[in-house]
């Protein structure tokens, strides 16, 4: 655990001074899972109706829409690389209940995607995706924000759930 710190913590350093905080943007990760998903062998396959997938994508497209028009309302970035052009961080709506829906609704989208390909086996895609952004993305973002807005967000972090 303290190696793993350690080079969080120095990765910018290690990386020649790149920051490395926000390196991937999440729809590229959300493909790289789909098509990881897409190739992994089929194990423990399953039957599954098309509705299933639809109703995923569904949830997935609303929660997607509400928190976009929640940030568009704030006039408030969407582009985790570059936290400095976050004007505000959005508490209301769908915020209330997911501190980062827009991550869950990609997590939804790779569902339906687990779901269509039938097999237990893509689910482990949609596990990989929920870690690599929570550990590697939420944590920077979360730590910036604290910084950032101080108090207010770390209130309003131990009242609402990182995922769902």
């Amino acid at each position: 655990r303290y190696h793993r710190a350690f080079l969080l913590a120095n990765l910018s350093h290690l990386c020649g001074g790149i920051d490395m905080t926000f390196r991937i943007p999440p729809p590229v990760l959300f493909i790289a899972f789909a098509v990881i998903m897409y190739y992994l062998p089929p194990m423990m396959t399953f039957s599954s109706s098309p509705y299933i997938s639809l109703s995923f994508i569904l949830v997935g497209g609303f929660i997607a829409f509400l928190s976009l028009w929640q940030f568009y309302q704030f006039d408030t970035t969407i582009d985790p690389r570059h936290p400095e052009k976050t004007k505000a961080f959005v508490k209301t709506g769908i915020y209330r209940l997911s501190r980062n829906p827009m991550y869950l609704s990609l997590a939804f989208f790779l569902s339906a995607w687990a779901f269509w390909l039938q097999s237990l086996g893509a689910f482990l895609g949609v596990v990989g995706f929920i870690y690599w952004i929570t550990y590697f993305q939420i944590r920077y973002e979360e730590a910036w924000m604290e910084k950032h807005f101080g108090q207010e967000y770390s209130r309003y972090k131990k009242r609402t759930r990182c995922w769902l």
